[in-house]
């Protein structure tokens, strides 16, 4: 008698394997030309005989293919979550569009195989599992309506330009591809998350590795017959040191498309180069906050709720970046430009403001000040440097301002 037997699945099953979904919405930021999205998504589930909503916040980081960041919370909204929407849509600029549930499985997948990602699943998180698998596929006209959507309008020769180097130093071939108009893949009816598009010039600066636009000039150059050229002085930071190259980019008309793009000179320059070629003034505001009581956190939270935050060993730093990415039209990009101000609070209660503007410093202040008015603030000085302080003061061991600035001074002056 032939014997019988019953295969029996092996592993264990956890709770969010466990559940079925059923899309209700999503959205995404048109900020896909700057290398990451940020992604909202609304799920309702089955459990057994219980139902719920799971909303989801994805940081995709486009560049290296990772989801960098991840929250969730099921049925009612926590405080964590609508923190973590406003820091990622105030940190991104860019608009809000519309995806589909196929569009959201599809950028998952595409920005979630890069080394580093992080799949997070634990007892206390659903997690995002269930959209990995099964593997998501778009066709030709599918990808290039998404596409569309989550990259952001070319209003001026200057984005174009801008992005397609910011694209290029990423070694970013959708990115690149998307501003040459040349969005072919080899199996145009099924696209997959990890396929790229094929003849994608994405290595104008000839590197094997990613770099850094850290600074582009444009100047544009017209020829006999009217035709124009965008003659672009690039620094990039690459792993061995700055390098300084020079590039020759043409466009078509409306919508502008990159039609050409060629390297003519590129060569090391030394850090000390690099560092006069991107010093820019700072504003720098020190304040003291004396004796803070227990609501001062929760106070202090209602000014930095949509600014990113980085904790380091004697304080906490904050970014509060501007509400669009209108410098990338610049002709004169700058990496950082996109900052309004940095605040840094030490563990010793002393809070610095850096601007790079006199402008947005005194709105910073102002901002700072008004927020914390019930507390016993105070503001002790004032400056403006020619060159970067404050980066420098946070990755040191010194807890005090004042006591950093007579260190370098006395440091400058022995020099």
């Amino acid at each position: 008698m032939q014997p019988k037997f019953t295969v029996i699945k092996g592993g264990r099953t956890s709770a969010a394997d466990a559940r079925t979904y059923k899309f209700i919405s999503g959205s995404s930021t048109n900020t896909r030309l700057m290398g990451v999205l940020g992604i909202e998504l609304t799920w309702t589930y089955t459990d057994g005989h219980k139902k719920g909503t799971l909303q989801q916040v994805f940081y995709l980081d486009c560049e290296s293919h990772i989801i960098d960041t991840y929250t969730e919370c099921l049925d009612s909204e926590t405080e964590e979550f609508a923190k973590a929407r406003r820091r990622l849509r105030a940190a991104l600029g860019g608009r809000i569009v519309p995806i589909e549930e196929k569009e959201a499985r599809f950028l998952v997948q595409s920005y979630s195989y890069g080394e580093g990602s992080d799949d997070i699943t634990s007892k206390d998180q659903n997690g995002y599992s269930f959209m990995l698998h099964p593997r998501q596929t778009l066709n030709d006209e599918e990808y290039r309506l998404l596409a569309s959507r989550i990259c952001c309008e070319l209003p001026a020769p200057n984005f174009a330009v801008n992005y397609y180097l910011m694209r290029c130093a990423s070694l970013d071939a959708r990115g690149a591809a998307y501003l040459e108009g040349n969005m072919n893949f080899a199996d145009r009816e099924n696209i997959r998350p990890e396929d790229q598009p094929e003849s994608a010039n994405c290595n104008i600066f000839e590197s094997e590795q990613p770099v850094t636009l850290c600074l582009n000039k444009i100047n544009p150059a017209s020829d006999e017959n009217g035709a124009v050229t965008y003659v672009c002085e690039s620094l990039t930071e690459q792993a061995d040191g700055y390098k300084l190259s020079t590039a020759e980019i043409t466009l078509s008309s409306e919508p502008y498309r990159v039609t050409g793009a060629v390297l003519t000179s590129s060569f090391h320059i030394t850090d000390i180069e690099s560092t006069m070629m991107m010093k820019r003034p700072e504003f720098v505001t020190v304040c003291d906050i004396l004796d803070p009581d227990e609501s001062f956190d929760e106070v202090f939270g209602r000014l930095t709720e949509s600014f990113t935050e980085t904790q380091y060993d004697h304080g906490r730093l904050f970014i509060d970046f501007k509400n669009n990415n209108d410098h990338v039209g610049s002709r004169f990009y700058r990496i950082n430009d996109d900052m309004k101000a940095v605040y840094f609070l030490t563990d010793n209660n002393q809070l610095i403001i850096m601007s790079y503007s006199m402008r947005d410093a005194q709105y910073s202040e102002y901002r700072a000040i008004v927020t914390l008015l019930q507390f016993d603030i105070c503001v002790t000085m004032k400056y403006e440097f020619a060159e970067p302080v404050l980066y420098e003061f946070v990755n040191s061991d010194f807890e005090d301002f004042g006591d950093f600035l007579n260190f370098i001074t006395i440091r400058d002056d022995d020099d």
